[in-house]
């Protein structure tokens, strides 16, 4: 990336990664363009005009790439290292004149349709183009610039070599475009005509080798109608919860007949009765805040049998403390995993909160990427306003007071565990990360990373991933306005999570707006918008301090419910508040729940020292939960004590939660929960532990690799 995008001269300003051992065989490299243009200087892929001349503009073509698209359709396997010429040899400086060529051709007004040379080459292009205008096209390959001898039609028409663009010019302007392409020392070569009718014609040495309908090729391909089939634990989980449902409703039906209320529910008789009764005072004392009526234990109640079982053995403590009543919280999942949170409740208890922040903020995925993008050049041209290692990277429009935000965002373990859920909380994660640098989100493009989709499963998941961020896309009115698709990334049939990533733009109205997520000076308030739940079931938390593999946490962790009206009136709640100017930082809680966002808003940045802080996270969820707990659609935000009022108003306005959680400090984050001091950690051990911990195991990894 580093060489490509620093030689080509585009500044690299952010991204996202993240580490498991499912990409140990097939690593996922997606990168996201983003470009300007005039809307009013739009050029498209399209042949048209009837005569019009076909060039070949860029580098030669060579062998390197034949196949490439079909190789990428296959699941690797001990034969991939003869698939390696396949794979091809990019140019950058070359890509550069490229680049530069083709803007002043289309500047000169010579240009009528333009497309690069991507999967299968000559053949895509030519025939997409023709297609988009309802046209043929004839091409003679005895005119393509060659750099190996002896090419055959078919190599030529499926070589990916880069750096190679197909232009259509309007008729007689062809020698303007060959010009400006020969001042930059590239290729440009007259290969064909634009024809009437729909037929790609394609002549080698004389002879035609190809007569088909473009249609053929293009959008009257066959449609692949592959098998979908849920994995077997989402059956299971689907069958279950309906027959939980209809022995509820033959419980219900059989013990109480019911009757109808005002607003036509059937509310069974022993309720009925207790509403009508005029000896209850409505204002006395009750369990949950309700009527207490007690019914029968629900059908499905497998840990409270089994503590009933046990009732005898404590019978007597029971009686003394008979004054003292308890009401279990409800249950909505199996016995197994009720006693496994049991269990991983009571070992989180025991754990020293002091260093599990320290070792959550040490993990690969968590840690600073500053090991990444300093290889990066992310200030050249001279427009990036927000470097990276924030929620989202800005970029300034020149001559403009506007700016635009770029994030990308992906979770292979949720989309594992639940598809569709799992694609809704990355579109919402990623419209979050531009909101928290004040930018309101505009679109999104993606890039759906799976293994073979010859596996009923794996196209179930890549069906529910489109289902799922089609509804979120709806939700934030973020249209996806591009994107791709990478199957068979799968290698001695072992494939990768599904991993869908989300490339979010927003719109910065003013630049002077900008919010970064560190905090600014001592003393401000802390305030989260949003609520937390127990979310730790698959979390950086349960990975790193409860050991749970990504299977365990896939096959048997909840994925956070996502509310898109509470992600929305947290978004807009933040959005206010910037374009008021009243937050000083605002940064999204997301890997590694609270804790981690606190210790991040904390660490130094350029031309700004470390700070710290001091909060009260005082609530009803236990102690790990309310520190690591990786529930959506909350962001930390602060803000001047003076500042206060309007922002109660604003979260009001939004039906948005704001909980303050204390105030900002100096070197030390300091955590209390109901009471009780939790984490208490100098910032320049959390600092050192984030900072360097990446770093440091790239450079074991070097050393192990050498030894070997």
């Amino acid at each position: 990336i580093a060489h490509y995008g620093n030689a080509f001269g585009v500044p690299t300003i952010g991204g996202e990664v993240e580490f498991d051992d499912a990409y140990a065989l097939n690593p996922l490299v997606n990168a996201f363009a983003l470009g300007l243009v005039r809307h009013d200087q739009i050029f498209f892929g399209k042949a048209t005009g009837v005569g019009n001349p076909v060039l070949y503009v860029g580098a030669k073509t060579g062998r390197d790439g034949i196949h490439g698209a079909t190789m990428a359709s296959a699941e690797f396997d001990e034969e991939a290292l003869a698939k390696r010429p396949t794979v091809q040899v990019g140019d950058p400086f070359l890509e550069k004149l490229l680049l530069e060529a083709c803007l002043e051709a289309m500047k000169s007004g010579a240009v009528a349709g333009i497309q690069d040379m991507g999967a299968a080459g000559l053949t895509s292009s030519s025939c997409e183009m023709a297609a988009r205008a309802g046209t043929g096209l004839e091409l003679d390959l005895s005119l393509v610039p060659q750099r190996e001898e002896g090419m055959t039609a078919y190599e030529m028409l499926l070589s990916e070599s880069q750096e190679r663009m197909l232009i259509v010019a309007h008729k007689g302007r062809e020698r303007e475009v060959v010009d400006i392409f020969r001042k930059w020392d590239l290729d440009a070569v007259v290969i064909g005509r634009v024809l009437e009718g729909s037929s790609m014609r394609v002549i080698h040495e004389g002879e035609r080798v190809a007569d088909i309908p473009v249609g053929a090729l293009t959008d009257e391909a066959p449609l692949y109608q592959r098998p979908l089939r849920a994995p077997e634990r989402f059956q299971k989980q689907a069958d279950k919860e309906e027959r939980t449902i209809e022995e509820a409703l033959r419980i219900d039906t059989s013990q109480d007949e019911g009757v109808m209320d005002a607003a036509s529910h059937i509310v069974p008789l022993s309720v009925h009765a207790a509403q009508t009764d005029p000896t209850i005072d409505d204002a006395g004392t009750s369990i949950g805040g309700g009527l207490d009526v007690i019914q029968p234990a629900p059908p499905i109640a497998p840990v409270f049998d089994e503590l009933a079982q046990n009732k005898s053995a404590t019978e007597a403590s029971s009686e003394a403390s008979a004054n003292t009543v308890t009401t279990p919280p409800p249950i909505s999942v199996s016995a197994a995993s009720v006693v496994s949170r049991m269990d991983s409740f009571t070992l989180s208890h025991s754990q020293n909160q002091n260093q599990s922040l320290l070792r959550i903020l040490a993990d690969p995925t968590i840690a600073s990427k500053e090991w990444v993008y300093r290889q990066y050049d992310h200030m050249v041209r001279t427009n990036t306003a927000v470097l990276p290692g924030a929620d989202a990277a800005v970029v300034r429009i020149k001559e403009t007071r506007h700016a635009l935000a770029m994030c990308l965002d992906g979770n292979g373990l949720y989309c594992a565990a639940n598809p569709r859920e799992g694609a809704k909380l990355i579109v919402a994660e990623a419209a979050r990360n531009v909101v928290c640098v004040g930018a309101r989100p505009l679109a999104i493009t993606n890039c759906l990373n799976f293994a073979s989709p010859e596996r009923p499963e794996v196209m179930w998941a890549f069906s529910e991933v489109v289902d799922g961020m089609a509804e979120a896309c709806r939700a934030f009115d973020t249209p996806v306005v591009s994107g791709n698709v990478s199957f068979y990334n799968e290698t001695e049939g072992r494939g990768i999570l599904p991993t869908p990533v989300i490339g979010m733009v927003g719109l910065i109205e003013d630049v002077r707006r900008v919010i970064q997520h560190g905090f600014k000076r001592p003393g401000d308030l802390i305030a989260l918008l949003g609520t937390t739940h127990d979310d730790l079931s698959i979390s950086r938390y349960a990975a790193i301090i409860e050991g749970r593999t990504t299977e365990e946490m896939t096959n048997e962790g909840r994925v956070p419910v996502l509310d898109l009206e509470r992600e929305l009136c947290v978004q807009q709640a933040v959005l206010r508040a910037a374009e008021l100017g009243l937050l000083h930082s605002a940064h999204d809680c997301s890997d590694g729940g609270l804790a981690v966002a606190l210790a991040e808003s904390s660490f130094s940045s350029l031309n700004r020292p470390a700070l710290g802080a001091d909060v009260d996270l005082t609530g009803t969820l236990h102690t790990p939960a309310r520190l690591f707990s990786e529930s959506p659609s909350r962001i930390i935000v602060s803000f001047d004590e003076s500042a206060l009022g309007q922002m109660e108003e604003i979260a009001a306005r939004a039906n948005c939660p704001l909980t303050l959680l204390g105030r900002t400090g100096v070197g030390q984050l300091r955590i209390e929960a109901d009471g009780e001091e939790v984490v208490n950690l100098h910032i320049d051990e959390l600092e050192t532990a984030w900072r360097t911990s990446l770093a440091r195991r790239m450079q074991a990894a070097v050393l192990v690799s050498t030894a070997e």
